[in-house]
């Protein structure tokens, strides 16, 4: 009998709230019944087909995931530190205005620009290390290799060997594990954030 991940497992101790979805996979597995019917030829055929177009969706998904997230830091960072620049900039013209005794309209519109410019600085800087971008983007790499090594798995499986529905179903509970601590990834970065919100 399978424990509530909430509560613990007997014997086990009590297992995380985020365990939940690695714990409902394995007792799915536990308790579906056992395999039916022939296992070879056009069934394991079909099995292989699933397998790769569910592989190959998460492989786009995760690369496009990367270059998003790769891009919105690059961006971020490009304009965080344009704005810082600018401050600095702003700065330097505010002494010269200064010096040279400029109109006063001219020194309190550059005074601005200087006060608000590293204030948008950090605001984009502070996001960008708040979202987590490159956390996610190596997240993605990580399941893209993942998700490669298991097409190139389920290509070379030999549908006629011998156990070729053992090495079939190894390599698909293999990538599907990879996804889980995936999710597992997911489930631990939304956690930290509560945290820091709180």
């Amino acid at each position: 009998v399978a424990a509530d991940p909430a509560h613990g497992a007997a014997g086990e101790g009590r297992v995380l709230r985020e365990a939940w979805v690695a714990w409902y996979f394995a007792a799915i597995r536990r308790a579906a019944p056992m395999p039916a019917g022939v296992l070879a030829g056009p069934v394991l055929e079909r099995a292989r087909r699933v397998g790769l177009g569910i592989f190959e969706d998460q492989l786009s998904y995760h690369r496009m995931r990367r270059h998003r997230s790769q891009d919105a830091s690059r961006r971020l960072a490009h304009w965080g530190d344009m704005f810082f620049l600018l401050a600095v900039l702003g700065v330097v013209i505010r002494i010269g205005l200064e010096v040279f005794q400029a109109p006063s309209w001219a020194v309190g519109l550059v005074g601005v620009a200087c006060f608000a410019s590293p204030a948008v600085s950090a605001t984009l800087l502070g996001i960008r290390a708040y979202a987590e971008f490159e956390l996610l983007a190596r997240q993605s790499a990580r399941i893209e290799q993942a998700m490669t090594d298991a097409l190139l798995e389920l290509d070379a499986v030999r549908l006629d060997g011998p156990l070729a529905s053992n090495a079939l179903g190894g390599v698909l509970a293999s990538a599907v594990t990879a996804m889980l601590l995936d999710i597992d990834g997911w489930a631990q970065l939304f956690r930290v954030k509560a945290v820091e919100a709180g």
